[in-house]
């Protein structure tokens, strides 16, 4: 292959858009996580106390014991748990039934078997955009994000059907590094800034499109907590009871559609420019600009 066509194969193949490149790096960076214990033991973190109360959150420990107290066993879904779901303290002690999901769960599910790791929450296959279908008919007295709601291509969706799998009266939680696609210049799966502002949770695709996620939303904040990884990265975790069951308000099902047409646009300018540069190297008849538009509205 000609050096300029290298140049234009290799940047079309590191898009942020070529999604199962950014799955392959996601699962790369975690076998290095289990390979090299040095840098992050995350096994040990999830595995032990008192880390592993931390890695929960020593506040849904205490919602748990108040639904145990009236006599039942919550249920926990775990969204996009990575290999080592944080709710694993749960399973350990027997005092809720956490559920992992996650896109990447085959993947994972291989490499947890290959290093020894089965006595953990073993993940499920599971998208945000699909969840509502993908657990049809299942409801959780605790749904919880972390670190994972801004690698999901409509955030939007996926947080409105976390919050229809989860009950009136039960918690919608989540953990997320403060800004962190800015923080990473965009990089990979980090395509959207998350961050708190008064009592809620709110999004920004960095290209105009900014809105709160819990906003006139049946949701009300019940804790909320920002603190330091290291000097450079801030994190914070949000709990929100789910106070009723209509959660189809029209100003945030218009995010919504919005957040899923900038999806579409993103991933349909790259897949033309895919074919674009195949139909030329093949010798095939193609259009000189075949995806045309706005960037004042990219």
């Amino acid at each position: 292959m000609p050096p300029d066509d290298r140049s234009e194969f290799l940047a079309l193949a590191q898009d942020n858009e070529n999604v199962l490149h950014s799955l392959f790096r996601e699962v790369e960076f975690w076998t290095g996580q289990i390979l090299d214990p040095q840098i992050c033991n995350v096994y040990e973190r999830v595995s032990n106390e008192p880390e592993s109360i931390n890695q929960c959150s020593p506040t849904l420990i205490k919602i748990v014991d108040s639904i145990r107290a009236r006599g039942q066993t919550p249920r926990i879904l775990d969204v996009g748990s990575g290999p080592f779901s944080l709710m694993y303290y749960f399973k350990r002690t027997g005092k809720a039934e956490p559920v992992a999901v996650d896109i990447l769960a085959r993947e994972y599910c291989d490499m947890l078997e290959r290093f020894k790791f089965c006595d953990i929450v073993m993940p499920r296959f599971g998208t945000g955009e699909f969840l509502d279908v993908q657990l049809a008919g299942e409801q959780f007295d605790i749904v919880y994000i972390g670190n994972a709601l801004d690698h999901t291509s409509s955030p939007a969706l996926s947080w409105l059907n976390a919050l229809k799998l989860t009950k009136v009266d039960g918690i919608i939680g989540h953990g997320h590094f403060v800004r962190e696609a800015s923080a990473q210049k965009q990089d990979q799966l980090h395509q959207f800034d998350l961050y708190p502002e008064e009592d809620q949770l709110w999004i920004d695709d960095l290209k105009g499109h900014c809105f709160s996620l819990t906003k006139e939303l049946p949701l009300r904040l019940i804790d909320s907590q920002t603190y330091l990884v290291n000097e450079h990265m801030p994190a914070f975790n949000q709990l929100f009871i789910k106070t009723a069951d209509d959660v189809q308000n029209a100003e945030f099902l218009g995010h919504v559609l919005e957040d899923l047409r900038r999806a579409f646009q993103r991933r349909t300018r790259w897949a033309f420019r895919l074919e674009q540069f195949i139909n030329v190297k093949a010798g095939l008849g193609t259009l000189e600009t075949p995806y045309v538009m706005d960037p004042d509205k990219a």
